[in-house]
């Protein structure tokens, strides 16, 4: 039997007008009044993450930042997974040496390098820059955001042996949005397995939604995976079913076809 409900946000949960459909509150509404626990498993800090919770009106946790941070109902931290200062720092002045422009997270707040062009959804596009991007790492970061190819393949390839991990996410025409910079521990399934501990649920009781290359392992991890229909290709073959697109209420079909209302 399905006890939690964990979906990733945006281009799952939120369609791209950052609207959460009312099929997909409803459904996630009903679910929660029968008792099994939502959880929200996106790129976003807790701050932005809010917002959807706002909207959808019921306690939720939250695995943020792609696993890096994970937050009970409560909004505890429960677990935090940080990129070694001395590491974030090489990456930093690698990225001013290649005129780069890094979005820094530290302590859940965006910190902007030269010439960051926004990605994330809800940042703000005025938000002042750093002179540098080395200026941000005073302390040890969660993640680094870099958007446009160029930057993310230059990430791949100086850092393929760090203990990070990579991951991009694409728009739904296969243009790339940006990539996220982790510690190589943080992970979605990571994140929600310290949350599912937490509340004493297993990894089989677990009903997990995506559309993105971040969510394939959450998929696998759970009793349950479900892509967006949309998915690209290697998200939907990690899924035990695959749910219409987004558009057409992706997480309300899958809440309806595995989780008793």
């Amino acid at each position: 039997m399905i006890r939690l409900v964990a979906t990733d946000v945006d281009g799952t949960l939120v369609v791209p007008s950052h609207e959460v459909p009312p099929e997909n509150r409803e459904a996630l509404a009903a679910a929660a009044a029968r008792g099994v626990r939502i959880v929200l498993a996106t790129v976003r800090v807790r701050k932005t993450a809010l917002r959807v919770v706002e909207a959808l009106g019921i306690p939720c946790g939250l695995v943020c930042q792609s696993g890096a941070t994970v937050f009970d109902e409560a909004g505890r931290l429960l677990h935090e997974t940080e990129i070694p200062l001395g590491l974030a720092r090489e990456i930093a002045a690698f990225a001013d040496r290649h005129g780069l422009g890094l979005l820094t997270t530290v302590d859940g707040e965006h910190r902007f390098g030269p010439g960051y062009e926004t990605g994330l959804p809800g940042v703000l596009e005025d938000q002042p820059r750093l002179r540098t991007n080395l200026e941000a790492v005073d302390r040890a970061p969660t993640r680094f955001m870099v958007t446009g190819e160029r930057g993310a393949e230059l990430l791949l390839e100086a850092f393929r042996e760090a203990p990070v991990r990579i991951v991009r996410h694409y728009r739904r025409d296969g243009g790339l949005i940006d990539a996220a910079v982790t510690a190589r521990g943080a992970t979605k399934e990571g994140g929600l397995a310290v949350l599912c501990r937490h509340l004493g649920v297993a990894a089989e009781e677990v009903l997990a939604i995506g559309d993105a290359e971040s969510d394939e392992g959450m998929i696998r991890w759970a009793g349950v995976g479900v892509a967006v229909g949309d998915a690209p290709e290697s998200v939907r073959a990690a899924a035990d079913w695959v749910a219409p697109p987004v558009f057409r209420g992706a997480v309300a079909a899958a809440v309806r076809r595995f989780v008793p209302l």
